[in-house]
C-alpha cells in the first residue's frame, strides 16, 4: 500500500513538473521575432537605468566614478548614460529590442562613424551640469577617458581602413537580466552585424573584460589591439580594440535578417 502511494506520488510530481515546463515554454518569448526598432523616448529612462546597471562594474566606470557607493555609481551613470543617448536619439544609433508585451528586452549603441565623433567641446556643451552634480573630479576623469580612447580608437581604425574609413562603433550592449541567458543578446547583435554586412562595413568595439572578448570572439569579432592603459599610479585597465567584418577578413555567414523598425 505504502509502495502504490509512493508510485502515485511520484507520477504526480512528475506530471506536474512537465506541466511547469509545458507552461514556461508556452509563456517565453519567441527570440526568433524579435526586431531591432529605435530607442523610444518612454523608454529612455529604464534604458538608461538598465545600462547603467549593467556597466557599474566595468573597470573604466568603477575608476571614473570611484569613492561613492554603488547605488551613487549607477545614480551617476544613469544620468550620463541618459545625456549620452538624447544626443543619438536622431542618428538612429541607439537601438533596442522589446518582448511581446513592450517591456525593453536588449539595447545598444550601433553607431555610424560621423555619430560616435563627440570630441570635448561638444561633451562641454552637453554634460555642463555635471561637475555641479558630481563634482569636478569624474569630470576630469571623464576628459581624461576621452583623450584616451579617441586617439587609440583612430588609431586602430586607421591601421584597418586608411583615413577616413566608414565603419559602425558598437557600444552599450545591455540584455536585461530577465531576459539573460537565453540567447537574446546574441540574435539582436546578429540583426545589426547582418546590417553592417550589407553595407559592407566594419564594425568595431572596446573591451575590458576577457569575458566580454571571448562573448564577441563566438560572433566573429577579432582583437585588433590589446593593451593596459594606466590612468593615474595602481590603476591598470586592460583594453582590447574588436573588429567584425574587415576587408581583408571574411565574416562568418549570419542569416540576414531585417535590421531597424522603421527604418
Amino acid at each position: 500500500m505504502h509502495r502504490e502511494a509512493a508510485i502515485q506520488t511520484k507520477l504526480r510530481l512528475k506530471a506536474g513538473k512537465r506541466a511547469k515546463d509545458f507552461e514556461k515554454l508556452i509563456n517565453e518569448p519567441d527570440f526568433e521575432k524579435l526586431l531591432l526598432q529605435p530607442l523610444t523616448k518612454k523608454l529612455l529612462k529604464e534604458t538608461s537605468l538598465a545600462t547603467a546597471r549593467a556597466f557599474v562594474d566595468s573597470p573604466g566606470y568603477a575608476w571614473m566614478f570611484s569613492g561613492v557607493s554603488e547605488e551613487s555609481k549607477v545614480g551617476r551613470l544613469e544620468w550620463l548614460f541618459k545625456k549620452n543617448y538624447q544626443i543619438q536619439f536622431n542618428t538612429g544609433a541607439c537601438r533596442m529590442s522589446v518582448d511581446k508585451d513592450g517591456k525593453l528586452a536588449c539595447f545598444f549603441l550601433f553607431e555610424r562613424e560621423s555619430d560616435s565623433q563627440l570630441g570635448n567641446w561638444s561633451m562641454l556643451k552637453k554634460f555642463w551640469k555635471m561637475p555641479f552634480k558630481f563634482g569636478m573630479k569624474p569630470v576630469k576623469k571623464l576628459f581624461q577617458t576621452v583623450d584616451y580612447y579617441d586617439p587609440l580608437m583612430e588609431k586602430a581604425i586607421e591601421s584597418t581602413l586608411g583615413k577616413n574609413g566608414k565603419y559602425y562603433m558598437l557600444e552599450r550592449m545591455t540584455v536585461m537580466p530577465e531576459m539573460q541567458g537565453k540567447g537574446v543578446g546574441t540574435h539582436c547583435l546578429k540583426i545589426a552585424l547582418a546590417e553592417a554586412r550589407e553595407n559592407n562595413l566594419p564594425v568595431f568595439l572596446t573591451a575590458t573584460e576577457e569575458r566580454v572578448v571571448r562573448f564577441y570572439k563566438r560572433l566573429g569579432f577579432q582583437t585588433i589591439h590589446q593593451e593596459d592603459w594606466t590612468p593615474e599610479e595602481g590603476v591598470s585597465i586592460p583594453q582590447w580594440v574588436m573588429a567584425y567584418n574587415l576587408p581583408t577578413v571574411p565574416a562568418p555567414t549570419v542569416p540576414a535578417q531585417q535590421y531597424l523598425l522603421g527604418g
